[in-house]
């Protein structure tokens, strides 16, 4: 990868416009991280791949970049995007479409697909660059001919107009509450607004968010109830807004309903409450109330609804990325309580089993003996799991805020260290290490850590899947630009197939000669993580049965470079 090559992909990879690259052959070779927010498609499963279709669709078929690769006619390209196409006005060559694509992460989206074609040196085709960017607010503008058939007033107009404006702006479900409580209030009574998500599959509500013009609230975030058998289970299953004027009778009515007990102690007396739908589907409720009795009629429900209609989609995604946050936290906190606290007692067991293994503590029988070494072998392979397990905890970690100093030799900090680790290990399998590194050390900005894991990792692969008494071969090389990192191995290999699965988090590969082999899937997702970190690039070849290879490059920094003599 050259100077301007490295240049390219960082200005790509930085771009706020969602974008991609495929190159001539159709491979996705650039996936930036707002294609990735927007689609939900992470560059790891598609780069290299010659299926960008996956992104959009479920089932496999060519998408814009696609057809000007083939310079497909106007013919053609209306078969897959009807009338939603147009040549682009800015560019030749180009083309534009419109589709609705279902699943993206926020939930279905009206995307604008932009579609160019890159040309090399010789005026030849050697790519398509192409763009996306959502319209939806664009193609849902109709709703404000339907809302007239809502609202009489053009107060209660306006601020519905507010809302679509301020739906795309919030950065949290609060904000968005925050400005409907404030705005609302004009044309609909309401001293509290509230918002609840459905979970365990359908079977519960949550209370997640309040905001009152009064100072105590006793139904709380994290408030939840049974769906099934409640008064809001026909709310949720039919989906219509729901009017109680008068919560006292409510709950004379319904005197197990815990919710409105506590509504009613807080002085609301009447309530509207409508159900939060995206795609056809409930995914939580909206609540507005009152402290008066016998204050809303049919025409606040059209209103609410309105609104409701607009929050929903925002609401449901900030909702499941906090979801995801907090499940992603928890499952790290226990993994890294439950990886230290059996790494020392799992070590100590190891030793021990040495010590006896070795005669220290007596003499032992043959049979004894190698039960013993059996034992120390499962333990090592144990702490083996735990370490990968902490190595990928302290990537994740210093991902947030990464640390990259300059380092006066990366060779001899990263490479030469995780050589003399695992050497003894190649020895054992009568394995050959061939070492070529550079004679000039290079100072380069980078974690030497960091990189010593990526090193650990695919040497101690080489070893693992490697052929016994083969040849591992590890190389150094650098350019203007780069430095080079690659470990090759005789062995087995892998199909041409599972390449884009390599560095997935927990991809195994499940061939008849590998699966044998006892791993994490974690090892490969971890250099790939550190790779990214350094705004390098990863890959993997092979000849299925012969050898497979793994090679990084990192760019350097002209500015904090100095290549010195050893």
């Amino acid at each position: 990868m050259g100077a301007s090559e490295t240049w390219l992909t960082g200005l790509i990879h930085g771009l706020p416009v969602p974008t991609f690259v495929l190159d001539a052959e159709h491979r996705v070779m650039r996936w930036n991280h707002a294609c990735e927010v927007l689609t939900g498609a992470l560059a790891v499963d598609m780069l290299g791949t010659k299926e960008p279709w996956r992104a959009f669709y479920t089932e496999p078929r060519l998408i814009l970049a696609n057809l000007v690769l083939n310079s497909a006619n106007e013919t053609e390209i209306k078969k897959l995007y009807g009338d939603k196409f147009r040549p682009s006005s800015l560019i030749k060559g180009a083309w534009e479409a419109e589709d609705y694509i279902v699943g993206c992460p926020g939930g279905p989206r009206w995307l604008l697909f932009t579609a160019a074609p890159l040309f090399d040196e010789s005026g030849k085709m050697a790519g398509v660059v192409e763009t996306l960017r959502d319209i939806t607010e664009r193609k849902n503008a109709m709703i404000s001919s339907r809302l007239y058939e809502h609202v009489v007033s053009p107060v209660e107009f306006e601020i519905i107009r507010e809302v679509n404006r301020f739906v795309s702006a919030a950065n949290s479900i609060e904000q968005l509450v925050d400005f409907v409580f404030e705005r609302i209030s004009q044309c609909v009574p309401c001293d509290r607004i509230g918002i609840a998500f459905i979970e365990e599959k359908g079977r519960r509500l949550v209370a997640y968010y309040a905001v009152a013009r009064y100072e105590t609230l006793y139904l709380k975030k994290g408030f939840s109830q049974d769906i099934a058998g409640s008064t809001l289970e026909s709310v949720i299953r039919q989906g219509q807004p729901r009017i109680i004027n008068d919560l006292s009778a409510y709950l004379e009515l319904h005197p197990k309903s815990v919710s409105t007990s506590l509504m009613l102690r807080e002085g609301v007396c009447a309530s509207l409450t409508c159900p939060l739908i995206v795609d056809d589907r409930p995914i939580g409720v909206l609540f507005f109330s009152a402290c008066e009795p016998n204050v809303y009629a049919e025409h606040h429900a059209r209103l609410q609804w309105a609104i409701a209609e607009r929050l929903s989609q925002v609401a449901e995604k900030a909702y499941r990325i906090e979801q995801l946050e907090n499940i992603n936290r928890a499952y790290h906190e226990v993994m890294g309580f439950v990886a230290h606290e059996l790494k020392n007692p799992v070590a100590s067991m190891v030793t021990n089993a040495r010590l006896l293994a070795d005669g220290y503590l007596g003499d032992i029988t043959p049979q004894q003996r190698q039960k013993i070494e059996r034992i120390a072998f499962n333990g090592q392979h144990l702490i083996g799991f735990v370490e990968t397990y902490l190595d990928l905890a302290k990537v994740e970690n210093a991902e947030q805020a990464p640390t990259l100093e300059e380092v006066e030799d990366v060779v001899a900090e990263s490479v030469e260290p995780a050589i003399d680790l695992l050497e003894n290990q190649a020895n054992s399998r009568r394995m050959t290490l061939e070492i070529n590194l550079p004679k000039n050390a290079c100072r380069i900005r980078c974690s030497s850590e960091l990189l010593r894991i990526v090193m650990v990792n695919l040497i101690g692969n080489a070893i693992k899947y490697g052929k016994e008494c083969g040849l591992i071969r590890v190389s150094v090389h650098e350019d203007e630009s780069d430095l080079e990192f690659s470990v090759w191995n005789e062995g087995y290999g892998f199909p041409p197939e599972k390449r884009g699965d390599l560095f997935r988090r927990f991809s195994r590969q499940n061939t008849h000669d590998l699966i044998r082999k006892k791993g994490t899937g974690l090892g490969l997702y971890t250099c790939w993580k550190i790779v990214q970190m350094h705004e390098g690039r990863i890959w993997a070849e092979s000849e299925l049965g012969a050898w497979a290879s793994f090679t990084f490059r990192i760019p350097k920094e002209a500015k904090t470079i100095v290549c010195e003599a050893k």
